[in-house]
Protein backbone atom coordinates (compact mmCIF):
# COMPACT_ATOMS: atom_id res chain seq x y z
CA UNK A 1 0.00 0.00 0.00
CA UNK A 2 1.60 3.09 -1.11
CA UNK A 3 1.93 5.78 1.75
CA UNK A 4 -0.89 8.71 1.74
CA UNK A 5 0.02 12.07 -0.12
CA UNK A 6 1.63 14.95 2.03
CA UNK A 7 -0.84 17.35 3.19
CA UNK A 8 -2.91 14.10 3.95
CA UNK A 9 -3.40 14.31 7.46
CA UNK A 10 -4.01 18.59 7.29
CA UNK A 11 -7.15 18.07 4.98
CA UNK A 12 -8.37 15.49 7.50
CA UNK A 13 -8.11 17.99 10.11
CA UNK A 14 -9.64 20.66 8.22
CA UNK A 15 -12.08 18.83 6.91
CA UNK A 16 -13.11 17.52 10.65
CA UNK A 17 -12.82 21.42 11.71
CA UNK A 18 -15.05 22.75 8.90
CA UNK A 19 -17.73 19.74 9.07
CA UNK A 20 -18.27 19.47 13.07
CA UNK A 21 -19.47 22.67 13.49
CA UNK A 22 -21.73 22.33 10.51
CA UNK A 23 -23.00 18.84 11.86
CA UNK A 24 -23.48 19.94 15.40
CA UNK A 25 -25.77 22.62 14.63
CA UNK A 26 -27.69 20.95 11.56
CA UNK A 27 -28.07 17.63 14.02
CA UNK A 28 -28.93 19.71 16.72
CA UNK A 29 -31.49 21.58 14.99
CA UNK A 30 -33.18 18.39 13.45
CA UNK A 31 -33.45 16.98 16.66
CA UNK A 32 -34.78 20.09 18.90
CA UNK A 33 -37.28 20.80 16.49
CA UNK A 34 -39.20 17.57 16.55
CA UNK A 35 -38.58 17.23 20.58
CA UNK A 36 -40.21 20.22 21.39
CA UNK A 37 -43.37 19.78 18.95
CA UNK A 38 -43.23 15.99 20.21
CA UNK A 39 -43.14 16.92 23.90
CA UNK A 40 -45.05 20.77 23.28
CA UNK A 41 -41.88 22.03 24.74
CA UNK A 42 -42.29 21.13 28.45
CA UNK A 43 -39.78 19.60 30.46
CA UNK A 44 -39.29 16.63 31.79
CA UNK A 45 -40.26 15.18 28.50
CA UNK A 46 -38.53 17.68 26.20
CA UNK A 47 -34.75 17.04 28.21
CA UNK A 48 -35.82 12.96 27.91
CA UNK A 49 -36.17 13.25 24.03
CA UNK A 50 -33.78 15.56 23.59
CA UNK A 51 -31.28 13.47 25.79
CA UNK A 52 -32.54 10.58 23.32
CA UNK A 53 -31.12 11.99 20.44
CA UNK A 54 -27.91 12.59 22.22
CA UNK A 55 -27.98 8.70 22.77
CA UNK A 56 -28.52 8.45 19.27
CA UNK A 57 -25.49 10.15 18.08
CA UNK A 58 -23.26 9.05 20.64
CA UNK A 59 -23.67 5.46 20.17
CA UNK A 60 -24.69 5.43 16.52
CA UNK A 61 -21.57 7.17 15.86
CA UNK A 62 -19.50 5.64 18.12
CA UNK A 63 -21.00 1.98 17.01
CA UNK A 64 -19.91 2.67 13.25
CA UNK A 65 -16.89 3.88 14.69
CA UNK A 66 -15.86 0.92 16.33
CA UNK A 67 -15.30 2.90 19.53
CA UNK A 68 -15.57 0.59 23.05
CA UNK A 69 -18.91 0.75 24.81
CA UNK A 70 -17.25 1.69 28.34
CA UNK A 71 -15.53 5.08 26.59
CA UNK A 72 -18.84 5.57 24.90
CA UNK A 73 -20.63 5.62 27.93
CA UNK A 74 -18.40 8.22 29.30
CA UNK A 75 -18.88 10.06 26.70
CA UNK A 76 -22.80 10.13 27.41
CA UNK A 77 -22.33 10.95 30.41
CA UNK A 78 -20.12 13.59 30.07
CA UNK A 79 -22.37 15.12 27.22
CA UNK A 80 -25.54 14.74 29.18
CA UNK A 81 -23.84 16.97 32.57
CA UNK A 82 -23.17 19.31 29.50
CA UNK A 83 -26.65 19.50 28.43
CA UNK A 84 -27.91 20.04 32.18
CA UNK A 85 -25.35 22.65 32.62
CA UNK A 86 -26.39 24.63 29.30
CA UNK A 87 -29.86 24.44 30.69
CA UNK A 88 -29.20 25.57 33.84
CA UNK A 89 -26.71 28.78 32.63
CA UNK A 90 -29.01 29.77 29.46
CA UNK A 91 -32.44 28.14 30.74
CA UNK A 92 -34.82 26.36 28.29
CA UNK A 93 -34.14 24.91 25.14
CA UNK A 94 -37.36 25.10 23.96
CA UNK A 95 -37.34 28.22 22.02
CA UNK A 96 -33.51 28.15 21.10
CA UNK A 97 -31.99 25.39 18.91
CA UNK A 98 -28.99 26.89 19.03
CA UNK A 99 -28.55 25.96 22.61
CA UNK A 100 -29.04 22.07 21.98
CA UNK A 101 -27.00 22.66 18.67
CA UNK A 102 -23.99 23.49 20.94
CA UNK A 103 -24.42 20.24 22.75
CA UNK A 104 -24.41 18.50 20.08
CA UNK A 105 -21.50 19.82 18.40
CA UNK A 106 -20.04 18.81 22.13
CA UNK A 107 -20.85 15.25 21.32
CA UNK A 108 -19.83 15.00 17.74
CA UNK A 109 -16.49 16.51 18.98
CA UNK A 110 -16.12 14.01 22.40
CA UNK A 111 -16.76 11.32 19.66
CA UNK A 112 -14.16 12.10 17.79
CA UNK A 113 -11.68 12.71 20.05
CA UNK A 114 -13.03 9.33 21.47
CA UNK A 115 -12.12 7.61 17.70
CA UNK A 116 -8.56 9.00 17.82
CA UNK A 117 -8.07 7.55 21.06
CA UNK A 118 -9.79 4.27 19.83
CA UNK A 119 -7.31 4.75 17.21
CA UNK A 120 -3.93 5.44 19.29
CA UNK A 121 -4.86 2.59 21.38
CA UNK A 122 -5.25 0.15 18.36
CA UNK A 123 -2.17 1.19 16.01
CA UNK A 124 0.29 2.60 18.10
CA UNK A 125 3.18 4.19 16.57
Amino acid sequence: MPPPPPGHRAREALLLCLALPFLGVLFGGIYSVPAIKLSRGRDPWLSVVLLSGLALTVFGAGFLLRIPAVRLGAVYVVVAVAFFGVRRAFGGLERNLERFGIVHLFALLLVAIAHAATLVERHPQ
